[in-house]
């Protein structure tokens, strides 16, 4: 059925690309700019051919206009390049799904393409960037072989270079490669009738290089990663010229006097002998993404955006030391670490948000847990940026199916999972009992750090050589012992549990909320997990940022952008019902495909009937669970569930077991097999070492 639907379902959705080719949302300053296409058509690749600029869209081959791109041609080739690259004066794209072809995009009125070359030889690239070069052809197959393909005969030579990270062919035919080793990265020229190698420059081993460009005209290697551009000349140390807008870059080239570059989904054209700025705002944000800013940088086009990265440490420990040496070089902070917001709020270590009247109006629609955690003596320190609140959830149709009572502490929950997998239910097979499984269950990390939150907000003490946790970690270990990871990812299998973000869940959902104490008698604490890619974000601004209105414009653009469902996560007058926008749009489409699979029922002869009666069947399930479970983007009884659960949201000002996993991440190296005796009383001794010297 999974197949079926969603050939269904590729029926049903039919986009129009290419408008977002031409159509494009531009920041300049200067000679530099960032260009945002829709999202219904993107940018996957980028050369410069001939003093052109040339963009590839899945909708076709476009040169870069300013006023507006012009389309090149929309061959159905377009559809299968997956490089777009220049050499010796023309413009060529390279597949490589099945094959590797090669073929020449011959420009004219309306261009064509022409079939240079295939062979089967080469099923994998690892090359982001191919370079063609005197007739040549050169790629990378691995991390330590570059192949020299004769584009004339197809004739092929191994170059065994030695391991590199990226490579590019100079004028004289030498290749330059960026190498890594140890503590040492270096840039070498490799001489590849000699085999020679000749240091070129030294690159600083803490800086993250993304791509690499040269510019034969300068003799230089330009270099790219997390925002910068580094330039590095024969003999000097590789150093920063410039920024752009942080991203991956997956393509980019040499443009006139500038260079443009693919930074994620992203066009940027950065004129190194433009002026500067004169106004710039500084985001720290260790995993940022240019796009995110969108608005903002649409909206501000005289302020210039620098996104950059903590290097070599964390994003705490920057904004740390930013605060005892008083540096306003960043002027806004994206932080994870929820212990550092009293320190925060304690120190001044923080601009008032409360100063712009629309954050402060927001903050006022927070829930508690929000509005208590982000401000101090009527100052607001801080304001939250992602806010992935998880808590465990429970298949509604298996629990009422073998009528289980839905668990209320860990406790109840490892004997309900015991009790399965020791005495597992008649007709229980379609189901998936793993509670380890992510995404799908607990790990001990999290568990522990709710434990240390649900304690302290029921002023009791921590206590991890108590007989109630070691009776609790024999459950976890003997449920551990119990379940096997179910490994058939393809079948159509339900999950016992699910771990859920709240606000999504209402009463037409699959599964239901199922927040967990350690003590029935407890207000439960529901956090955000810990992990590095979700959990809270915050926003703190610089107290000694000169660029404070500009900062607070940046906070309240991403704002702008919530999706319904995080709004209702943080703010109390976010309620249901909210129609899903697509919604009619989508019922249409189904409509108009339930009434040709009506037509081909009719149609069917008497060895086809039985399958499109099948077929119609199918749909009209899908139909049907999309309507009761899709209709609303929010709905009302979505809000209501939410509000049942706010309270026991909980972001408390310090944790120590959090605190403690930071400091020692290999704490819980081990922990699965270690003595639990062992195990407790070493986090425990720990836990109120750190509670003292907090105090």
């Amino acid at each position: 059925m999974r197949k079926l639907l969603t050939l269904l379902l590729a029926a049903c959705f039919v986009f129009t690309l290419g408008t977002a080719a031409i159509n494009a949302e531009e920041n300049a300053e200067g000679g530099n700019k960032v260009i945002f296409f829709g999202e219904d058509d993107y940018l996957s690749r980028l050369t410069v051919a001939n003093d052109k600029l040339y963009l590839l869209f899945p909708s076709g081959l476009y040169e870069y206009a300013p006023e507006g791109n012009k389309l090149i041609t929309d061959d159905e080739n377009i559809a299968t390049a997956d490089f777009l690259i220049s050499g010796d004066g023309k413009l060529y794209t390279i597949s490589a799904l099945e094959n590797l072809t090669l073929r020449e995009v011959v420009l004219g009125e309306k261009a064509s393409f022409k079939e240079i070359l295939t062979t089967d030889n080469y099923d994998e690239l690892y090359s982001i960037s191919p370079v063609i070069k005197d007739g040549f052809l050169y790629f990378n197959i691995s991390r330590s072989e570059i192949i020299k393909l004769n584009i004339s005969t197809g004739e092929t030579k191994s170059l065994n270079v030695g391991v590199f990270t990226y490579f590019y062919v100079m004028e004289d035919g030498n290749i330059l490669l960026l190498r890594e080793a140890d503590s040492e990265r270096r840039l070498d020229v490799y001489n590849p009738e000699t085999g020679e190698n000749t240091l070129f420059a030294n690159v600083d081993p803490n800086a993250y290089i993304g791509y690499m460009l040269y510019d034969s005209n300068k003799g230089s290697a330009l270099l790219l990663g997390l925002g910068n551009i580094y330039e590095a000349k024969d003999g000097e140390e590789a150093r920063i010229i410039d920024h752009y807008l942080q991203g991956d870059v997956m393509s980019a080239a040499l443009y006139k006097d500038e260079v443009a570059l693919l930074s994620d989904d992203t066009l940027i054209i950065r004129d190194f002998s433009a002026p500067k700025s004169d106004k710039s705002l500084t985001l720290l944000n260790k995993m940022g993404r240019g796009y995110e800013w969108r608005d903002f940088i649409i909206n501000n086009p005289d302020t210039e955006l620098n996104l950059i990265s903590a290097i070599n440490t964390s994003s705490e420990e920057r904004f740390i030391n930013d605060m005892v040496t008083k540096s306003n070089s960043v002027d806004v902070y994206i932080l994870k670490d929820t212990n550092l917001l009293s320190a925060i709020k304690n120190k001044g270590y923080f601009k008032d948000l409360a100063e712009n009247e629309k954050l402060k109006a927001q903050h006022a629609d927070m829930y508690p847990a929000y509005k208590n955690a982000f401000r101090t003596e009527g100052k607001i320190a801080a304001f939250p940026k992602e806010c992935f609140i998880e808590t465990l959830c429970y298949n509604k149709q298996a629990f009422e199916e073998f009528k289980l009572t839905v668990p209320e502490t860990f406790d109840e929950f490892f004997d309900l999972c015991i009790n399965w997998l020791e005495n597992p239910p008649k007709d229980s097979e379609n189901y998936i009992m793993d509670p380890f499984m992510s995404g799908f269950g607990i790990n001990l990390e999290n568990m522990f750090i709710t434990y240390c939150a649900e304690m302290v907000r029921n002023n009791r003490a921590i206590d991890f050589s108590s007989e109630d946790m070691y009776r609790l970690m024999e459950k976890y270990r003997k449920t551990e012992e119990l379940h096997e990871v179910d490994t058939d990812y393809d079948s159509d299998k339900k999950h016992m549990f699910y771990t859920y973000a709240l606000s999504i869940l209402d009463e037409n959902s699959d599964y239901g909320y199922m927040p967990l104490k350690f003590y029935k008698e407890n207000t439960a604490a529901i956090l955000s997990p810990m992990s590095e890619f979700t959990g809270l974000e915050y926003f703190v601004v610089n107290p000694y940022s000169k660029n404070a209105e500009d900062a607070y414009k940046l906070i309240l653009s991403y704002d702008g952008k919530r999706e319904t469902s995080s709004k209702a996560v943080l703010y109390t007058s976010v309620v249901g019902p909210i129609e899903n926008p697509y919604y009619k749009e989508h019922m249409e489409n189904f409509n108009i495909r339930l009434e040709e699979l009506k037509q081909s029922l009719e149609k069917a002869d008497e060895f086809e009937k039985q399958d499109a009666q099948n077929n119609l069947d199918d749909f009209v399930e899908y139909m049907s669970h999309y309507e009761r479970t899709a209709k609303w983007e929010l709905s009302e009884s979505a809000s209501n569930i939410y509000k049942g659960l706010a309270d026991m949201i909980y972001i408390e000002s310090y944790n120590p077991f959090q605190a403690l996993i930071i400091s020692e991440p290999e704490l819980m190296q081990g922990a699965d097999t270690m003595p639990i005796d062992m195990l407790l009383s070493s986090i425990d001794s720990k836990i109120k070492l750190l509670q003292t010297e907090s105090k």
